[in-house]
């Protein structure tokens, strides 16, 4: 073995690079596998051989180069968690962004209506109070006036009650007496018919009759089966 050695100082210590993967191959000098940890090269021709024959042999078998190399152990980086694609993060933040949208205008729309829901049934409770007020004051009104306490119907204004000594005690109306209408003129000859079927009209009736000059104000009366005609007092 000595006898293939070649001549030439042996070098100290191996010149460490790691511009070339080292391999494992069959080793030139001794024939076997060479496994990867123990694994040197040739600098010159890039053979690989085991650590130990090149150290027996002091050269490289295959053409005598003096000059080995050794492959630095360096640590494996550890695994890292894939990166999602600008793309596909862009999109997600498009999307969140969409329906975040999407809740805010359908909060929106609901607090409208809630709003516009709770304006209308303001607005109803004070046109009813308002009318119940005008109704109150056009009954106290034809109270005052015509002396009687009237009820609105579908047939016209029942009479409920009679003021005593009033236009309509003198006109001799009676609770249970429905008015139909106001006439102008006289119990036999009539020439303006009023219908009614509110206290306004009623009111708007006997004014404008007043305003009519001699005409005295009448009462179309459905009284039980039958209908008179009963005059009040100017």
């Amino acid at each position: 073995m000595d006898a293939l050695k070649p001549e030439g100082p042996r070098p100290d210590a191996p010149r460490v690079r790691d511009d070339l993967p080292v391999v494992a191959r069959r080793c030139p000098f001794c024939h076997e596998a060479a496994q990867a940890g123990d694994v040197v090269a040739c600098a010159q021709c890039d053979a690989r051989l085991h650590a130990a024959c090149w150290d027996e042999h002091g050269a490289c078998p295959s053409c005598g180069g003096q000059e080995r190399m050794v492959r630095e152990r360096k640590s494996l980086p550890l695994p890292q968690a894939p990166r999602a694609r600008p793309v596909r993060v862009a999109a997600l933040l498009l999307a969140a962004g969409l329906l975040l949208l999407g809740l805010l205008v359908f909060a929106t729309a609901q607090s409208s209506q809630e709003a516009h829901e709770a304006l209308a049934a303001e607005r109803e409770a004070r046109e009813a109070d308002q009318a119940r007020r005008e109704q109150a004051e056009a009954q106290d009104a034809v109270t005052r006036d015509l002396g009687a306490e009237l009820r609105v119907t579908p047939e016209g204004l029942e009479v409920l009650s009679v003021v005593v000594d009033g236009p309509a005690a003198h006109a001799r109306l009676a609770p249970g007496d429905v008015i139909e209408a106001v006439l102008a003129g006289s119990v036999d000859a009539l020439d303006v018919v009023y219908p009614v079927r509110t206290l306004d009209e009623l009111r708007e009736a006997l004014a404008q009759v007043a305003r009519t000059p001699y005409v005295r104000p009448l009462l179309r009366v459905r009284r039980g089966a039958e209908r008179v005609r009963v005059s009040l007092p100017r």
